[in-house]
């Protein structure tokens, strides 16, 4: 009994630590066949041999024929985390033969392609999809082609799994946007679909890395173009305020072009042409050229005057621009340009204060937009402040004047400002965080 005992042990041992050599097929078999028990045995977390072999030695076939030759019902078999040897074997490393243990795995019990873990509800599709080496592991897996519109507990499908890798294979997004397109019009808890949260993720890294699958997705599902997250924000609107590259852009624009320019035959891409009220965020980009906006406005001189969806002018988003010209910029919207193209300082002009005065959705002016970003120069707030004045004291729909959003953005300027121009004015602290109300209540009791 001693003697069998150690047999086994030494095979749980040899199983339980990845970096050891695979047990011997000879000892394993002699070992069975004087105690045949021993295949049925569990170990630590409720794992059998078979979920052990998986993990560790998958790339070991014989191993593999041994002891489901053994114990082929170890296939059913859950371990405590809910898991079948199949999803062990996905979750371990990938031999070179993977393939070939899948197969013999699914011909001995297919259903497990269709038997999700207990903990997370995620098929072998779901979990296969996270990683990105091996595309025929995932075209294998498709032998079973409705396991892609499978959502497992997190309300997840494989293709969020696939699009949600650190770098994503095109190739295996491909394959799964092939079996079911539908998928790409499935809104997440956010309201955002697959083309929205994709162009979410790649404005925060190598944009480049991401064009094929931009093309993917949108190739897969055209009306997803149509579609507004829940901050209402369309692809091509998310693409452009985020400064993604012009192959992105391109890809959006090619499969609904009415998006652009509604009503007119105008191309984004031309830079004579202003781009369309949808296309106003991208004042805000560090790689917009006071070049581009003087021939906007010659063209279209009315286009400073059209609010977009949000109710903004290009001047709301120009004073928060990224651009190292955004205060030739502002003044370029504000007071127009002489032959020489330098900005006007004609501060009474009417045009300025119209677009200065019009507010937003949100009853927003300019001012207010200014005042709440802490990249705002403060030249262009004083700018602001000096051909429109009376701005300051105009209150957005929350009660909120633009020194509010200032001292919250630690534009104490305009603050200051307001104070000495409108010293009788009431000061509202319930509007500014407690943390910031005792700078405002300095100023004010030093003034």
């Amino acid at each position: 009994m001693a003697t069998f005992y150690h047999d086994a042990y030494q095979i749980y041992e040899l199983l339980d630590k990845s970096y050891q050599d695979p047990p011997s097929p000879a000892a394993m078999r002699d070992l069975f066949n004087r105690r045949p028990s021993e295949a049925r045995r569990e170990f630590v977390y409720g794992q059998t041999l078979l979920h052990k072999s998986f993990e560790f030695f998958s790339h070991e076939t014989e191993v593999i024929d041994i002891l489901l030759e053994a114990y082929p019902r170890a296939l059913e078999k859950e371990d405590d985390d809910g898991y079948l040897p199949i999803h062990r074997l996905l979750l371990g490393r990938w031999g070179s033969n993977i393939k070939e243990v899948m197969g013999k795995i699914i011909d001995a019990f297919p259903e497990c392609l269709v038997t999700p873990t207990t903990t997370g509800g995620e098929l072998p599709l779901h979990i296969a999809s996270k990683r990105t080496e091996r595309v025929d592991i995932i075209q294998y897996l498709l032998c079973f082609p409705d396991a892609c519109q499978y959502r497992d507990y997190h309300g997840k499908f494989p293709l969020d799994y696939a699009l949600e890798a650190r770098i994503p294979s095109p190739a295996i997004v491909q394959l799964l946007v092939n079996q079911h397109p539908v998928l790409l019009s499935f809104p997440n808890e956010s309201g955002a679909l697959k083309i929205h949260q994709m162009l979410n993720k790649c404005s925060l890294l190598e944009r480049s890395n991401y064009d094929d699958l931009i093309e993917i997705l949108v190739s897969g599902c055209e009306s997803s173009l149509r579609f507004q997250d829940s901050s209402g924000s369309t692809p091509l609107l998310l693409a452009c305020t985020q400064n993604h590259s012009l192959s992105q852009i391109y890809s959006l624009v090619r499969k609904w072009p009415e998006q652009v320019t509604p009503n007119r035959s105008k191309c984004i891409f031309d830079p004579t042409a202003f781009n369309g009220e949808i296309l106003y965020p991208s004042l805000i980009s560090k790689s917009t050229k006071m070049s581009n906006v003087r021939e906007w406005l010659v063209r279209e001189p009315d286009a400073r005057f059209r609010q977009d969806l949000h109710g903004r002018l290009p001047i709301h988003y120009a004073v928060i621009s990224k651009s190292k010209g955004a205060e030739d910029i502002v003044r370029c919207l504000l007071f127009g340009q002489d032959e020489d193209g330098v900005a006007s300082a004609v501060m009474s002009n009417p045009p300025s204060v119209q677009q200065l005065s019009t507010k937003d959705n949100n009853g927003r002016l300019p001012i207010h937009l200014a005042s709440a970003s802490p990249t705002c120069r403060p030249e262009i707030l004083k700018l602001l402040i000096d051909t429109h004045m009376q701005s300051l004291m105009e209150q957005d729909n929350d009660g909120r004047l633009p020194w509010h959003y200032g001292e919250c953005s630690r534009q104490d300027l305009v603050f200051e400002t307001t104070a000495e121009l409108f010293p009788e004015m009431e000061v509202i602290l319930d509007l500014v965080p407690e943390d910031i109300q005792w700078d405002v209540l300095s100023v004010k009791c030093h003034d």
